[in-house]
C-alpha cells in the first residue's frame, strides 16, 4: 500500500506495536549499527525510541520532536525577519545535485554566504552515487562555490553541523579509514572536528588566494566558522549572535 508520509496524521496502535517489536530485534539493531552503508535519517533512532509516547492519543509534539523532523529543501525558499530594526533576508537553496542548477538566481547582492556542512558524513556516500563520499563531495562543492565570481568579495560563514552525531559515531567509525591524512587519535571527536575544519579552511584559503591573484595579504573576504548542533537551541542562539556581530556588522548598523 502506497502512503504519502507527509499526509499521515495518525499512527494506529497495532502498527506502533509492530514497529516497536522490530526495533527491539537484535538483527534490526545490528543493521542500525551499519547505517553508514545506506541512507537512514539521523533522527530515526530518536523517533523509534520515543514511539510509545508519540503514538499516544492526544500526542502534542515537543520542541525536540519538531527540531529533529526533516524535509528535504527543494527549490528556493526565502525567510525575512528583523534584527534590531534591520531587515534581513535569508535565501535557502537545496544541496542535492538536482537542486544546484537553481542557485544561479540567488547570487546577486549577497552580503554573506552561509555554507552548511555535516561533520558526521565522513563515512557516508551520496544518495545519488553510492561510490562517492559525502564529505569529499561537500568539500569539492564548497571550493566550486567560492570560485564563482558573485562571491569574490563575499564573506563566508561555515557551519560545521551535527557535532552530536559525530561524537556518537566516532568511537566505532574511524575518520582515518576515509581520510588517511588524519593523524589524530581514533576516538577523539575534538581532533576529528579540528581536522575537518582544517580541510574546509584549506579549501577556502586556496580559493581566496587564487581570487586575489596569489596576494595573501589582499584578501577581500573573510571566513567565519562555527561548530553547530541544530537540535541545541542555545547553541544556535549563540551562533546566530556571533554571526550577526562578526559579519553583518561589517555591512549593516547594529
Amino acid at each position: 500500500m502506497s502512503q504519502d508520509p507527509y499526509k499521515v496524521t495518525t499512527f494506529e496502535k497495532r502498527y506502533a506495536v509492530a514497529v516497536q517489536r522490530l526495533w527491539s530485534d537484535s538483527g534490526i539493531r545490528a543493521c542500525y549499527e551499519r547505517r553508514r552503508e545506506f541512507h537512514l535519517l539521523d533522527s530515526a533512532v530518536y523517533y523509534l525510541s520515543h514511539l510509545e509516547r508519540i503514538t499516544e492519543e492526544g500526542y502534542v509534539p515537543t520542541a525536540q520532536d519538531v527540531l529533529r523532523s526533516r524535509m528535504p529543501t527543494t527549490g528556493i525558499n526565502e525567510y525575512c525577519f528583523s534584527v534590531q530594526k534591520t531587515n534581513l533576508r535569508i535565501v535557502d537553496v537545496g544541496g542535492q545535485r538536482s537542486e544546484r542548477k537553481k542557485w544561479i538566481h540567488c547570487f546577486e547582492n549577497v552580503i554573506a554566504l552561509i555554507y552548511l556542512a555535516s561533520l558526521s558524513e565522513y563515512d557516508q556516500c551520496l544518495e545519488e552515487n553510492n561510490q562517492e563520499n559525502r564529505m569529499k563531495e561537500s568539500l569539492a562543492l564548497f571550493g566550486t562555490i567560492l570560485e564563482l565570481p558573485w562571491f569574490k568579495s563575499t564573506s563566508v560563514i561555515l557551519f560545521l553541523n551535527k557535532t552530536d552525531i559525530l561524537e556518537e559515531k566516532i568511537p566505532t567509525s574511524h575518520l582515518a579509514t576515509y581520510f588517511p591524512s588524519f593523524q589524530g587519535p581514533k576516538q577523539d571527536a575534538e581532533a576529528a572536528k579540528q581536522f575537518i575544519l582544517n580541510m574546509y579552511s584549506g579549501m577556502y584559503a586556496g580559493c581566496a588566494d587564487a581570487a586575489d591573484g596569489g596576494r595573501k595579504g589582499s584578501r577581500s573576504r573573510r571566513l567565519f566558522s562555527h561548530y553547530t548542533c541544530a537540535t541545541d537551541t542555545q547553541n544556535i542562539r549563540t551562533v546566530f549572535k556571533d554571526v550577526r556581530d562578526s559579519v553583518l556588522a561589517r555591512y549593516l548598523p547594529v
